[in-house]
């Protein structure tokens, strides 16, 4: 025992302690549901220096037992039974004020109030992940009004975000919707010469980025803009036809939170209609849309990306294609660690 360590306590603390958190620069966040430390008022949330002295700097308010902590970029999480200053779950400045940048909404509850046997309404576990989100655990089944039974994921609505992949046609740009999971958005258009395509990412907040890459498939970054933005454009260049790729933005920060994201893009040439597979019906349907202008309705079928209309350049370029398709999608995985 650290007797030194004690000896500062004093006497130390009137009721039980629920969570420990050592900080980086080596002090304690501890959360329970006492209401005083070493004779003084402090309830239910304080910080610790290293040699177990009070930091007194740190001066957050909770009206309830905290029951679990977690640490991200400097600002802290708590969770617990307490409804002030929010549900069940709040987050802090290094300062102790409360961080009015997180709003969980109603937070956690707990409907109808007796679900439960006992001990509803709690936030009783909380980490970070290494993709930067929190998952939280506890006696609830609501989240914000959302159904989730005692497990729940969260993240800074900031980084919520779509993608498309755009090209610019001579009648203005058209994008290809990239779902975030699932089945891979198919990029059907032409490259040119270097395989060329261009990603633009929209984010529901401004953001910063650190770096993007091309973590799986045949490709690399070119080049990237909008740091500090809603929108991140990144340009790929040697990205081949008939495979599936993954672009990762690395190190992407709300200045709140900061995570790696990630989205599946399918590339084939000439798979006009977007099923994986370029076949006698993708030939059909650009010889029938032959003569029209590009619009937003068509522009899949100038894949050759020349001019304000389908032509027969394009319909050669699609029969040219014939029988290629993607590969397999790879299995969907889930891990979970403890």
């Amino acid at each position: 025992r650290d007797t030194a360590f004690t000896t500062n306590n004093g006497t130390g603390f009137n009721g039980n302690i629920r969570a420990l958190n050592l900080t980086p620069n080596g002090q304690y966040l501890v959360g329970g549901g006492f209401g005083s430390f070493n004779g003084a008022s402090h309830p239910r949330l304080l910080r610790l220096n290293g040699d177990g002295t009070l930091d007194g700097s740190f001066t957050p308010t909770v009206n309830g037992s905290v029951l679990s902590l977690a640490q991200q970029n400097g600002k802290i999480f708590a969770g617990g039974t307490f409804t002030a200053p929010t549900n069940r779950i709040a987050r802090f400045l290094s300062s102790g004020a409360t961080d009015a940048t997180f709003n969980p909404g109603t937070g956690v509850d707990t409907s109808p109030p007796n679900a439960f046997v006992v001990n509803a309404n709690r936030v009783a576990a909380m980490a970070v992940g290494p993709d930067g989100k929190l998952v939280i655990g506890g006696t609830f089944n609501l989240y914000n009004g959302t159904t989730r039974i005692c497990l729940a994921r969260l993240t800074d609505s900031n980084l919520n975000f779509t993608a498309v992949s755009r090209k610019v046609h001579a009648t203005g740009p058209f994008d290809i919707n990239l779902p975030l999971s699932g089945a891979a958005g198919v990029e059907c258009r032409t490259g040119g010469v270097n395989n060329d395509y261009q990603v633009v990412f929209t984010f529901a907040g401004a953001v910063t980025l650190s770096n993007a890459s091309v973590t799986s498939g045949t490709g690399s970054v070119s080049s990237f803009t909008g740091s500090g933005t809603t929108t991140l454009t990144i340009g790929l260049t040697g990205v081949t036809s008939a495979q599936r790729i993954t672009l990762t933005l690395a190190g992407v920060s709300s200045g709140s939170s900061t995570t790696n994201v990630g989205v599946p893009m399918g590339i084939l040439v000439g798979d006009t209609n977007g099923n994986g597979s370029v076949t006698s019906s993708d030939i059909a349907q650009t010889k029938a849309q032959s003569g029209q202008t590009v619009t937003g309705s068509n522009f899949r079928s100038d894949v050759n990306v020349s001019g304000n209309t389908i032509s027969s350049s394009d319909i050669s370029l699609v029969k040219s294609k014939s029988g290629t398709s993607l590969p397999p999608a790879a299995p969907q995985r889930s891990f979970f660690s403890r």
